[in-house]
């Protein structure tokens, strides 16, 4: 059995300001507190809400760092693709100078370092190349491009190679 509520009763004032109609007072229960439990009140939440705060901020600072990390391995995935296509459009314009050219000879040739910091070698070998009915196919070279990006005392960061092969008509034996 549930005990009464208590109830405080408060002195009604003879008029408002206005004078025009008396205050309304109602009567609130008091507080009730049973044997064995905690009070329930107004004042009685404070703990409660603080508790959610530091939850908050805990999920908060947790999604923060994660969010922070997933950036920072945004960024440098991103430079990383900037770089590989650096040197990829290096490598390609080397090759290509190579290739094309109108005699090619057996050698290397280093290309002088990009404004962006990229570097690139060729390197033209002869090659026997026999088909299928056995007959040598002559003035066929091998030419390979290599280029990097170089970090001064590092060495290299980035090294990437390609090899094609080009017929040379105008080239001598």
């Amino acid at each position: 059995m549930l005990p009464k509520l208590q109830t405080q009763s408060i002195k009604p004032r003879a008029q408002s300001a206005q004078g025009s109609r008396p205050f309304v007072v109602r009567q609130r229960p008091a507080l009730v507190v049973r044997p064995g439990t905690q009070a329930v009140g107004p004042n009685s939440k404070k703990g409660f809400v603080l508790l959610e705060i530091v939850i908050a901020l805990g999920l908060f600072s947790l999604v923060a760092v994660s969010m922070t990390q997933a950036l920072d391995q945004i960024a440098k995935t991103s430079k990383m693709a900037r770089d590989e296509s650096r040197v990829m459009r290096v490598m390609e314009s080397a090759l290509a100078q190579v290739a094309h050219q109108m005699e090619l000879k057996e050698g290397s040739k280093t290309f002088k370092s990009t404004a962006d910091g990229v570097e690139a070698t060729a390197t033209v070998k002869k090659i026997k190349l026999v088909t299928k009915n056995k007959s040598e196919l002559d003035r066929m070279y091998a030419v390979q491009v290599t280029a990097w990006i170089s970090d001064g005392m590092k060495g290299k960061l980035l090294e990437r190679s390609m090899e094609t092969y080009v017929y040379s008509p105008n080239s001598k034996d």
